[in-house]
């Protein structure tokens, strides 16, 4: 009769040195992976204010275009300029309001907005922005930014545009200049 020779089998499991060295491949993998997962926010909160930004350009488009078909002085400054609204946002020289309309009195909503987030439907406090505005040329030029980026809770313009990640709203007759500065970002 012969022998059944058996086999064994240990399971030894991993040695210190495997562990060690496992452990180090995944510190270095997330020392190179971490840095592009970290800039993701600044990534998306840069998009946004270019989004921003692209929506204001297409409606002041859209409304000296309005303007222009329905026969306004689109160009007229001063006291004789042209104000009137398109869809309850108010609109001076064809383009919309770097203030609110509690100015003039007309279509008033009391959310004490530029015009312009109205226009494009920005709720400020639930994107967690902070705005200002400035007087250039005697309008009333907007600028916002996330909250995170200045450190207090209402910030004057230049505060905001010291961050270098701000959408800046300026109102001309007939036209806007729109700039999303998004470096700082």
């Amino acid at each position: 009769m012969q022998k059944a020779s058996v086999i064994r089998h240990y399971n030894q499991g991993f040695t210190l040195i495997e562990l060690v060295v496992v452990i180090i491949i995944l510190g270095i993998l997330a020392v190179t992976a971490a840095p592009k997962f970290i800039n993701l926010s600044s990534d998306a909160q840069a998009s946004t204010l270019k989004g921003m930004a692209g929506a204001m350009k297409s409606y002041v488009s859209m409304s000296v275009s309005e303007g222009y078909i329905k026969g306004r002085e689109i160009n007229v400054v001063g006291s004789n300029a042209n104000t009137y609204q398109i869809d309850d946002v108010g609109l001076i020289t064809g383009v919309p309001r770097g203030d609110d309309d509690t100015l003039t009195g007309e279509g008033t909503d009391g959310n004490l907005l530029p015009e312009i987030y109205e226009a494009i439907e920005l709720d400020v406090a639930a994107a967690d922005m902070v705005h200002a505005r400035r007087a250039i040329n005697g309008w009333w030029a907007p600028v916002l930014t996330y909250k995170s980026k200045v450190s207090v809770s209402v910030p004057t313009a230049t505060q905001i545009i010291a961050t270098n990640c701000y959408v800046d709203y300026q109102p001309n007759p007939g036209k806007a200049d729109v700039l999303a500065v998004t470096s700082g970002c």
